[in-house]
């Protein structure tokens, strides 16, 4: 065992780092499997533009409560019964929404569903940020994340056998299934043991804490997240139906095809992080995304039509910055920045106000797109990555190489030399 690992960890913890990533892939395919459902529900219920959003969205706008509620949860109870009862929630709601098929129903089950994916989402990386030995908790924690993507992947490959009803349930159907050996994991996984060496604190002093002496490094990592998710969940979710709309015949295929690109691209993310560091990453990655999207949208509004080869690279472009850079940033900078006593509450707060602008993404872009308003939403998507990029070269920390923090003092501050990791 590397002996920067935290004390109190399993001798060979290799099986918790990918059963970490699977748990992630059940919430990656439960969020992303209604893109690819939107096209046949709007045939089968004749939805308009507004329904159609608020179906799009309801699980992200679940995401906001679930993950305030639960990173607070977590730092008073510990990490392993929340996330056991996220893995419930999601059970019970995905496979509601099999049985059920109705509009009613299955716009409740995705806002109850995104309570668990909202707590899965706040307390997994900190959980695994908190088991993995310093000079590589970056590449461990994003390697988490590229396993979970391959539930989006999984999701955007199931819509291309999606043609009728029966088939729309089997693919819900799916996702509870893949939750089962996910319940059987849980069991297995360790309690923190950053956690357990705290001592105990209610959940007004938690709060307190948070509010005070955390408050600078919470905004400096809440702000880029929350500029991020406009896109990556205007992306993520719309994918399909946006290469449809820039020309693509096939829009699932195509959506398989990058999402593949960008699973590359994330790859190398985990080799550079810990080498190259948090920060240039991120700023990278927004600036990249900002442009793709731009030179997409201001084509489609001069020109009215994008040539489909260009479209399909732009596209992919952004979606791989994204992964290269902020998809995964963000989230390793919150879960580092804060200490333990408080970090899967600031990481919940961080990550119901990054829901909260993917829920704003998702709906305003999902009108736009409805309304036949394509380079308005792409010209939307470029603003919020190039504020994104703004925001990090003027205060992103710097956590490569660093210990988690354990008390205020130990906060870092933007541009902190990083150590090197070799």
């Amino acid at each position: 065992m590397r002996t920067d690992s935290p004390a109190g960890m399993p001798e060979n913890p290799r099986w918790l780092w990918w059963a970490a990533g699977l748990m992630m892939a059940n919430g990656t395919y439960a969020l992303t499997v209604m893109g690819v459902l939107i096209a046949p529900l709007r045939h089968l219920w004749h939805l308009g533009a507004v329904p159609e959003a608020l179906l799009a969205s309801a699980a992200l706008a679940g995401t906001v409560v679930g993950s305030l509620a639960a990173g607070l949860l977590s730092d008073r109870y510990g990490r392993r019964v929340v996330m056991l009862a996220s893995a419930a929630v999601m059970l019970a709601t995905t496979g509601l929404s099999a049985v059920w098929l109705a509009y009613p129903v299955l716009l409740g089950s995705r806002l109850v569903l995104g309570l668990g994916l909202g707590a899965d989402f706040a307390v997994m990386l900190p959980y695994v940020g908190e088991l993995a030995p310093r000079l590589t908790r970056g590449g461990l924690m994003v390697l988490v994340m590229w396993i979970g993507d391959l539930g989006q992947l999984l999701a955007y490959a199931s819509g291309l056998a999606v043609s009728s009803v029966s088939d729309i349930r089997l693919v819900l159907a799916a996702g509870a299934l893949l939750l089962l050996p996910t319940l059987a994991l849980r069991w297995r996984l360790p309690e923190s043991p950053l956690w357990g060496r705290r001592p105990p604190a209610t959940i007004q002093q938690i709060s307190r804490q948070l509010a005070r002496p955390y408050r600078p490094a919470l905004m400096r990592a809440a702000v880029p997240w929350f500029l991020h998710q406009i896109t990556g969940q205007g992306l993520g979710v719309f994918l399909p139906l946006l290469l449809v709309a820039l020309g693509s015949a096939h829009g699932d295929l195509a959506s398989v095809e990058v999402k593949g690109l960008a699973l590359v691209a994330a790859w190398f993310t985990i080799r550079l992080i810990d080498r190259w560091g948090r920060r240039p990453l991120q700023l990278w990655g927004f600036g990249l995304r900002a442009g793709a999207l731009a030179l997409l949208g201001v084509g489609a509004w001069v020109t009215g039509t994008v040539p489909p080869y260009w479209s399909l690279s732009l596209v992919a472009v952004a979606l791989a910055a994204g992964a290269f850079g902020p998809d995964k940033t963000t989230v390793v900078l919150a879960a580092e920045s804060l200490g333990t006593g408080v970090r899967t509450t600031g990481q919940g707060v961080c990550e119901a106000l990054g829901r909260l602008g993917g829920a704003l993404g998702v709906f305003f872009i999902g009108i736009l797109l409805a309304s036949h308003q394509l380079a308005l939403g792409l010209l939307l998507m470029a603003a919020a990555s190039g504020a994104g990029a703004w925001v990090t070269r003027r205060w992103a920390p710097e956590t490569a190489g660093q210990s988690l923090p354990e008390a205020p003092a130990a906060l870092p501050s933007p541009r902190t030399p990083r150590t090197a990791c070799r």
